[in-house]
């Protein structure tokens, strides 16, 4: 269960609040802070002066603005976290360059210094233009286009060196609670970064020299153990720079990263992965870009990262955000309702500085305030749907070695995994994603192992003992045929011990020429290919007639099927055979428009979230975001909701059924027929939720 719950909006900082202190400045945010405070908010997060070393000219005025409104917050009892980039710096090499900033990137406030003194900028004693990294291929420094900006390496010890200055005068300067130290990913993708100190960390892992950028034996070569070792070295680079933030700030700071995604295949180039980078950090967060409310895909396409970090966070009991972009009142409880629907803790933020707009324009938009006033102050009003223990017994393992080392392209890991996870929410099916193989089904009962063939030795010994202490385990295509560095083990894969040898498909994975003309630029997303349906496999002796899921048993509690989950109907399968071996706590019947996801609160009563799927959003007709060019969210058309939830408990009787939902006035009670709650619809169309309280037959 976790205990750290924070309702969070985004505190902006403009241009006009550098006037400080102006009391115009001084009254906009004692005035947002106010509004705040009216919303039940409970965490604020800077966002504004985001590339943090444009403004080392003005650390003193900026730490000053962010210790007022710390301040000002404070008195109502509400944390601040500082959020900045850590690493990037705005360079804008002509004046198209600005106005794209202002288009795009004007949430930042983006200040850049006078050019003709960049090179003798200083901070700490050390020249801040010593900490760029450097491409890979021609060793000048690194630009990205997509923020007309350079990027400091997080290898180079001047830069660690300045940057644990600046952090640690800026927590003792402004009085913040926290920081989210945003950006340490590798957003120059393979190009990033062949500076000295990379390389040499290269060297002292492999004891090679990195090679030259024209030498695809190694680059983007999934078989060249060496190439698998940068690989991970990007990954870890993230991990070892928030391991020195962590030991640079207070103990009892919050401390997160930006990270948009972990399980998507372009992470292993990209850097980001929270099951990786969590041991350097005590609060987990997911940006969800976009429109939350798009198209009838992407309330799914959050499901795996955001299960991924919930999972983390309930293990640790740690705080969980998800932040989501809202414009309007509408999308912005939509937002709440998704992270509380899967137990997460919302951060909701306003992205209205990113559209192009005018000062006056933006002004005619809602602040945050009042964006989440009516999910917070719901939150708020009812404690008892918060503090949750999540009850689900199946997990999805995720495998990040899995991600990078089993193939090169989508088909290969990624796809059958987000496709098991989906069809798990389809058919409301309880479930968590775990990173960590459990050594006994204390809790989770049925692992879901797919296509992972990149396991340790201790994460084979794990799952034997999961095995041998009862759990069950169902296995789709591929597992453990390689190590976590993704060499063969000599013995063979995982499944040998039962008689079985799934043949790992030798595909094609040369790179084209296309691909090696982008394979270092920022507009490099990964190869594809085509990946077998099914794997060939041998066998010691003939296989037992797979079961009506197409699954043969090759062990009291391991199952496996040749046939991967990158297809619906196996994906279904999958799900439809975790689930026959599990025993339902509660049976649950409704219309096929409602989720739902079952909790255990304090006082081990059960919560219910439901979550209705007929909601699509209505697109503004004039205001876009500049960066992506869609139009945002204005509005919401509810499907609406109709007819009642049943809910009846197996081995015991409903006595007592509250349901909790913003669309109706208070809390009403529901009636019970024959130890079943009966949940009528009528009133509802938006998230709510049921709370159970049973009695013995």
């Amino acid at each position: 269960m976790r205990t750290n719950h924070y309702r969070t909006i985004s505190q902006w900082f403009w241009w006009e609040d550098l006037d400080f202190p102006n009391p115009g400045v001084e009254a906009r945010i004692r005035k947002n802070v106010e509004a705040a405070a009216a919303a039940k908010v409970e965490l604020a997060v800077v966002f504004g002066y985001h590339f943090r070393w444009d403004y080392i000219y003005n650390f003193d005025l900026v730490h000053k603005l962010i210790a007022f409104a710390v301040e000002e917050y404070h008195k109502h009892g509400i944390k601040v976290i500082d959020h900045h980039s850590a690493v990037l710096t705005y360079r804008p090499r002509n004046w198209n360059d600005r106005r794209e900033n202002f288009d795009q990137n004007h949430h930042h406030v983006p200040m850049t210094p006078d050019p003709a003194i960049i090179d003798d900028l200083s901070y700490a004693g050390k020249k801040i233009n010593s900490f760029r990294q450097l491409r890979t291929d021609d060793n000048t420094p690194l630009f990205l286009p997509t923020y007309h900006c350079e990027i400091y390496c997080t290898n180079n010890p001047d830069f660690r060196y300045a940057y644990r200055s600046y952090i640690q005068r800026l927590f003792s300067e402004t009085g913040i609670d926290g920081l989210m130290c945003d950006d340490v990913g590798k957003y120059g993708r393979w190009n990033a970064c062949g500076c000295q100190h990379c390389r040499q960390k290269y060297r002292n892992i492999t004891g090679k020299t990195l090679p030259p950028t024209d030498d695809f034996t190694f680059w983007g070569n999934y078989d060249n153990p060496d190439f698998r070792q940068w690989v991970t070295m990007h990954i870890d680079d993230g991990r070892d720079f928030l391991a020195m933030v962590r030991d640079s700030i207070p103990q009892d700071a919050l401390l997160t990263s930006c990270c948009s995604s972990s399980t998507s295949r372009l992470n292993d180039c990209v850097g980001l992965d929270m099951s990786v980078w969590e041991s350097s950090l005590n609060t987990m967060m997911l940006e969800m870009c976009g429109n939350i409310s798009g198209d009838k895909n992407s309330i799914e396409s959050r499901i795996p990262d955001m299960l991924l970090n919930c999972g983390i966070a309930e293990r640790r009991n740690l705080p969980c955000l998800g932040l989501g972009y809202a414009f309007f009142p509408d999308e912005g409880f939509r937002t709440w309702s998704l992270n509380k629907f899967f137990n997460s803790d919302s951060w909701i933020s306003s992205h209205k500085t990113r559209c192009g707009l005018t000062i006056e324009e933006q002004r005619q938009l809602p602040d945050e305030p009042e964006i989440v006033h009516e999910a917070y102050n719901f939150d708020a009003r009812y404690p008892e749907l918060s503090e949750l223990t999540d009850t689900a017994e199946t997990a999805v393992y995720y495998s990040c070695n899995s991600r990078n080392f089993n193939g090169s392209f989508s088909g290969d890991y990624v796809d059958a995994l987000h496709g098991i996870i989906k069809m798990l929410f389809r058919k409301n099916i309880a479930f968590e994603v775990t990173p960590i193989i459990p050594e006994t089904p204390a809790k989770i009962k049925v692992l879901i192992i797919s296509d992972a063939d990149c396991l340790s030795g201790s994460e084979r010994q794990m799952l034997d003992r999961f095995i041998a202490n009862g759990g069950k385990v169902v296995i789709v295509g591929l597992c453990g045929g390689r190590d976590e560095s993704g060499a063969d083990f000599p013995d063979g894969s995982y499944l040998k011990k039962y008689g079985i040898e799934p043949l790992r498909p030798q595909l094609d994975r040369t790179l084209s020429q296309e691909d090696k003309e982008k394979f270092f630029t920022w507009r490099f997303f990964g190869v594809s290919g085509d990946v077998p349906a099914q794997l060939d496999h041998t066998a010691n002796q003939p296989l037992p007639a797979a079961d009506k899921y197409g699954f043969y048993q090759l062990a009291d509690n391991v199952y496996w099927s040749p046939l991967r989950a990158n297809c619906a109907e196996q994906a279904a399968n999958t799900a439809d055979l975790a689930n026959s071996m599990l025993v339902e706590k509660l049976q649950i019947t409704l219309p096929d428009t409602l989720r739902y996801r079952i909790y255990i609160d304090r006082s081990g009563n059960y919560i219910v979230h439901f979550m209705p799927v007929n909601i699509t959003g209505n697109l503004h007709k004039e205001i876009r975001l500049h960066k992506t060019g869609s139009q945002i969210v204005e509005s919401l058309n509810y499907g609406g909701l109709s007819g009642k939830v049943q809910i009846a408990a197996v081995n015991a009787n409903v006595a007592g059924c509250t349901l909790y939902a913003a669309d109706l006035p208070e809390a009403r009670s529901c009636a019970i027929e024959n130890g079943t709650a009966q949940v009528e619809l009528q009133g509802l169309k938006r998230f709510f939720s049921v709370k159970l309280e049973l009695q013995n037959k």
